[in-house]
């Protein structure tokens, strides 16, 4: 993985967040409530990750 980041806590803090990139983290998962408060959210890109699933959060997302 290119990406180093690991720990994914805490980002659902960032409430006015508009665009995510998580390429190539080395991902297996993404954590369940990640998507709850991220309402502004308008850009998610994972690729390159070993994603099965995504959080069913991620359809409440207004903007994506």
């Amino acid at each position: 993985s290119h990406n180093k980041l690991r720990d994914l806590s805490g980002l659902e803090t960032c409430e006015r967040l508009e665009s995510l990139a998580l390429d190539s983290a080395g991902l297996t998962e993404l954590p369940p409530g990640l998507f709850t408060r991220l309402q502004h959210l308008k850009y998610l890109s994972a690729r390159w990750n070993s994603l099965t699933a995504l959080p069913d959060t991620i359809c409440s997302l207004p903007r994506i």
